[in-house]
């Protein structure tokens, strides 16, 4: 995922548990390195602040900032399973959805983690979750079916103005 505020900078995670910083003017090593627990499937870039990135584990979802280059600086234990979309708001600085294999998608504030801001049931497990660009809504797509051959139609949710449903 490409830094949309440094045009040099690209973050990588995988399944070793390391989510990865990288410069393309120097890629012979990262430029900044963390280590989660489990191993991440997701990651991505804060649109608001360039410092701050979230990454999924599993069914838990941290929020790493560059400046504190240690430890996660947000922990959320966001699903009962693997968590396989994320994306932070358009609107709003410090609100990321999660989106999982528990058929939910989850707007929290990362600020405030403890409890999701609301919980959008979905029916089928969510492949990807992505705030619109315009006014305060949500777009899902389901995890697609092996040896199926069906549409899969993105689903439109609407979301109250701080990100709750």
């Amino acid at each position: 995922s490409s830094s949309p505020h440094e045009p040099n900078l690209f973050v990588s995670c995988s399944a070793d548990t390391y989510v990865h910083i990288w410069d393309t003017r120097e890629l012979r090593r990262p430029a900044m390195t963390w280590k989660a627990v489990a191993g991440a499937s997701q990651v991505k870039w804060n649109r608001h602040d360039g410092n701050l990135l979230a990454s999924s584990h599993d069914g838990d979802v941290r929020v790493w900032d560059r400046k504190r280059s240690s430890t996660a600086v947000t922990y959320i234990a966001a699903h009962t399973s693997k968590t396989h979309g994320l994306d932070w708001s358009r609107q709003h600085r410090n609100i990321l959805a999660s989106a999982s294999q528990d058929s939910t998608v989850r707007p929290w504030d990362v600020k405030s983690p403890r409890n999701a801001k609301a919980v959008i049931s979905v029916g089928t497990p969510v492949w990807r979750a992505k705030f619109t660009p315009f006014g305060s809504g949500i777009v899902t797509l389901k995890v697609p079916q092996l040896r199926r051959e069906e549409h899969v139609a993105p689903l439109l949710w609407s979301l109250a103005a701080d990100g709750s449903s």
